[in-house]
């Protein structure tokens, strides 16, 4: 009676275990069998490893908006406990953020929860990605109202700042703004099923134009004579796409680079070498109004068997430091 018993018992267990089995493994067909397709966006992923799953679930989820996010992704993980029909269950939810290739620009994509995880049979992880329709397209439509307040306002200041280096700024920040508008767009036409319009970059790229038409740049460079500094930050202004005064071109703005040497003798085993110090300050000024955009200072020093061959070692390091740090800094700022 016993042995019958147990087995009976095991028969329950046995069959139990491929209810949950087939009730776990449901969402991975069908994504929406416990997230009604009215009120979510679904979306499932599979990957080597729990993470990888992770990823290609937001991609498919991303893809349904006509996105596609990279792999780099920063993402903050926050673990809750929800309530769903009367039990509770683990819910990871994640917002993230990457840089994205996509029909608008995406800065991320907000509102995305991994609810599910399982295993496969052959080991391969799943995950389920889950966004809420509503909370996720009132976020949006929240944004799109602050997004459109801000560039109003920088497109107010454009015109009046022709010649001015803040011009070109607020035309480059307009457009990023415009691109994260339009990403906006996209979320709330599919989550509501509106036709909200887009905002067309056409108008904000000729104000981009007009506002890089009107500004020459003058690069004056003291403390060094070679004229390699001069000559890698001319590259870096136009690679921005600006014009460097020349002939008799009335310059607007001015990168203004000064350099100070110092001679110093080694010491030690570096008794026979000479050293050459430098110190280099560079500004960006709006010559209109006499404003410093930014100011970066660089330092280093080289060694050689003479001062100017140290001099020269120095020089090239310099450059190399400009060429890294204000090149890219100007690039963020004066371009899109």
């Amino acid at each position: 009676m016993m042995r019958r018993n147990l087995c009976i018992f095991a028969a329950v267990l046995l069959l139990a275990g491929l209810l949950v089995s087939c009730a776990s493994s449901k969402w991975v067909s069908d994504p929406y069998a416990s997230y009604p397709q009215a009120d979510y966006v679904c979306a499932v992923g599979k990957g080597s490893t729990q993470d990888e799953a992770d990823l290609a679930a937001r991609r498919e989820l991303a893809a349904l908006f006509g996105m596609s996010v990279q792999s780099t992704i920063s993402r903050t993980l926050v673990e809750t406990s929800v309530e769903r029909d009367g039990r509770s269950s683990e819910s990871f939810s994640e917002f993230f953020t990457s840089n994205a290739t996509t029909t608008v620009n995406v800065d991320n994509l907000y509102g995305v929860e991994i609810a599910k995880r399982t295993t496969e049979k052959d080991g391969r992880s799943v995950s389920l990605a889950v966004m809420e329709k509503k909370a996720t397209a009132d976020y949006y439509l929240a944004r799109l109202k602050s997004d459109k307040e801000e560039i109003d306002g920088l497109k107010a200041s454009i015109a009046p700042n022709f010649g001015k280096l803040k011009a070109i700024s607020d035309s480059v920040s307009i457009i990023r703004k415009v691109n994260d508008y339009n990403t906006s767009v996209v979320m709330c036409n599919y989550l509501t099923g509106g036709e909200i319009p887009f905002m067309s970059l056409a108008e904000f790229s000729e104000l981009y134009r007009q506002a890089m038409d009107a500004v020459v740049v003058d690069v004056v460079v003291e403390g060094d004579p070679s004229g390699a500094v001069k000559s890698a930050v001319d590259k870096i202004v136009t690679g921005c796409g600006l014009s460097v005064a020349a002939g008799n071109s009335e310059p607007t703005a001015k990168v203004a680079v000064t350099v100070v040497w110092r001679e110093s003798a080694g010491t030690g085993v570096a008794s026979s070498f000479l050293f050459a110090d430098y110190n280099a300050d560079i500004s960006l000024v709006d010559l209109a109004d006499g404003e410093s955009i930014f100011v970066r200072s660089y330092k280093g020093k080289e060694g050689h068997q003479t001062f100017e061959s140290a001099k020269a070692r120095a020089i090239t390091d310099l450059v190399g430091q400009i060429e890294d740090e204000f090149g890219p800094a100007m690039r963020e700022v004066f371009t899109y």
